[in-house]
């Protein structure tokens, strides 16, 4: 441990603030004669802070002022401040790497002064300061490998601060550093850091959170879920189109991952940090880990597996199915642990409606047994009584609608009915209560503004339509035109080059928005039973949804046509603007209701949850 220098509290608050100010705005002149005339300020605090000039000078970052000073210090370079920084850690934050040099230059036993277990690199990583993260990197692991320095720490420090850097470096997604820095340490995979979290859970809460579907992030998948799970090889309960049979589940061979080839594309997570997660696997695959039914009294083995288990488990809650598909390939038998709470990985992706996981775990040659294990002491409930209940706020929120959230949960519940035996499909729990019924009490309300949300929406969207149908049907009645005098007969524009586009848009205007209103009404006489909410309610929202786009875009064609028929050959520029302008009511109400479209298209008609030929899971 480096000894810090602690000077006693001189303070000079009042007589040295234009000294102060001279050093934060860069009057070198100004402050190497107040410096020539008070030789000791050098070690002087003149601040409430307790900092040095050298501590203003580097937070400031004027180099030629930190060396001026550095030329009258000697020991108090190594001074710190109320807060127990140096000056370095203080340049290290603000990004000033000229002075970082400089000071580095004058004590390089200032990267190893820990500010509450903080050094330089440390505030310099959590700052994003890239460019000096990366000088410091070096440096520090220099000194920090060189044991002459760590003389007055014990073994549990030394590993506490590694430990803080590399979760910072994994924070700051700085991933090739903690790469490097986790092979030359490889303990320090579940080491905690000052504030109790490993370099796993740091990796897991950092590189794959769980996004939603219309995310760039979760639309390029080339390394992520795709490439995760096509080096899988594991058997199926059921046969799937993308099944490798491979008849021993722990005879999981690695394969390299495939490079990335296109640096400007989003990915779900980069090379660099799947290279960290696999090394991080790798070395989990090293440790005992103590099953559930193991009987084991080694104390460290069972505080490794605990780790290694609130890991997992809030790799699941969380929806990483890149750490769990990866853990799980270097360390199948994994998938047994439990938690506090008696549940496997299987029943807490059931919990948290984490449908990417119970996926891939089902993918898996899990035994019927394992998955219905599941039995709460307190309340009886099982399995099916877990998918009964309403899941988390967050994870239910994620969906827009609670339509659409209803749907969810139904599809939950018939997809783990279908998997366990029916006698627990019928079984009471403490309040007597099957998990249909549970289901049904749970989710009565959520049912219920499933209805009142469809009703709104239709309703809402069926004035537009009718609108639209108004408007396009008056149009028809009265084509631009004029009429002869004589016989009153109207002279159509037909030569017109827009006349056919105007004909043509009307027509598709009209029958659209007719059809859209169609659609909107059959969901106003639906039943609105639950089984309704699988397929047909959200069919017929996304057809009239998409009908009434269609119309509103063929009646702004429609609009402009006529336009620039009525105008013929005069000055069309002028109309133009007037024209558009009107259209910007239209272009609101779009955009304002195109997500919803979006959403319900892709929960609808897209490859959705739980279905055999599906690769992904994407609801």
């Amino acid at each position: 441990m480096v000894e810090l220098v602690l000077h006693p509290h001189i303070t000079n608050y009042t007589w040295c603030q234009e000294f102060y100010n001279n050093i934060v705005i860069g009057k070198y002149e100004q402050v190497k004669e107040f410096l020539d005339k008070n030789k000791g300020i050098v070690s002087s605090r003149i601040t409430v802070g307790y900092d040095l000039p050298l501590h203003i000078a580097a937070r400031a970052g004027q180099l030629k002022i930190v060396n001026l000073l550095l030329d009258n210090m000697t020991e108090e370079v190594m001074t710190v401040n109320k807060d127990l920084k140096t000056a370095l850690h203080l340049a290290a934050s603000a990004g000033h790497l000229d002075v970082i040099e400089a000071l580095v230059k004058k004590q390089d036993r200032l990267l190893l002064v820990q500010a509450y277990f903080e050094t330089p690199l440390v505030l310099a990583i959590r700052n994003q300061q890239k460019k000096v993260v990366k000088f410091l990197y070096d440096i520090t692991c220099k000194m920090d490998k060189d044991e002459s320095n760590w003389r007055n720490s014990n073994s549990d420090e030394h590993n506490l601060y590694r430990a803080t850097v590399l979760t910072s470096l994994i924070h700051g997604r700085f991933f090739n550093l903690a790469y490097k820095l986790l092979k030359s340490f490889p303990d320090l995979v579940l080491t905690k850091d000052i504030r109790g979290q490993t370099a796993v859970t740091a990796l897991i809460e950092t590189t794959f959170e769980n996004q939603t579907w219309w995310s760039a992030f979760s639309m390029l998948l080339s390394a992520g879920i795709e490439d995760i799970k096509s080096r899988f090889s594991f058997r199926r309960r059921k046969q799937d189109v993308e099944n490798v049979d491979n008849p021993q589940a722990d005879a999981f061979v690695p394969r390299p991952l495939k490079s990335a080839t296109d640096k400007n594309q989003i990915r779900l997570m980069s090379v660099d940090a799947f290279n960290l997660l696999r090394l991080i696997c790798q070395q989990i695959a090293t440790l005992k880990i103590i099953d559930a039914d193991d009987e084991e009294d080694n104390n460290r083995d069972k505080e490794l597996t605990k780790s290694i288990t609130d890991a997992l488990f809030l790799a699941v809650k969380k929806g990483n199915v890149d750490f769990v598909a990866e853990i799980l390939r270097y360390c199948p038998r994994l998938a047994r642990l439990l938690n506090e709470e008696d549940m496997n990985l299987f029943h807490a992706s059931i919990l948290h409606r984490q449908d990417k996981i119970f996926q891939l775990i089902d993918d898996l040659d899990v035994p019927t047994n394992t998955i219905d294990a599941y039995w709460d002491k307190k309340t009886h409930n099982n399995t099916l009584h877990l998918v009964a209940t309403l899941p988390p706020v967050e994870r239910l929120n994620q969906i827009s609608g609670a339509a659409l959230q209803a749907r969810k949960e139904l599809i939950w519940f018939m997809k783990v009915q279908a998997i366990l035996p029916h006698a627990r499909q019928e079984e009471n729990n403490k309040e007597k209560k099957t998990p249909r019924m549970l289901f049904d009490e749970m989710h009565d309300g959520l049912f219920k503004q499933g209805e009142e949300w469809m009703k709104r929406t239709a309703d809402a969207c069926m004035v537009v339509a009718v609108l639209v149908a108004s408007a396009m049907l008056s149009a028809t009645l009265q084509l631009p035109g004029a009429a002869r005098n004589d016989t009153g007969i109207t002279i159509f524009i037909s030569e017109h080059e827009y006349f056919n586009s105007f004909i043509i848009s009307n027509m598709i205007s009209l029958l659209f928005s007719s059809a859209s209103v169609i659609a909107f009404l059959s969901i106003y006489i639906s039943r609105f039973s639950q089984r309704d909410f699988l397929e047909a309610l959200p069919r017929m929202l996304s057809i009239g949804l998409l009908f009434l786009y269609i119309s509103i875009a063929a009646m702004m064609t429609n609009f402009v046509s006529t336009i620039l028929m009525v105008l013929r050959n005069e000055i069309k520029w002028a109309m133009a603007p007037p024209a558009f302008l009107s259209m910007f009511p239209i272009f609101v109400i779009s955009l304002r209701q195109l997500p919803l479209l979006f959403e319900m298209m892709h929960s609808t008609y897209s490859l959705t949850i739980f279905t055999e030929s599906t690769k992904h899971l994407n609801i």
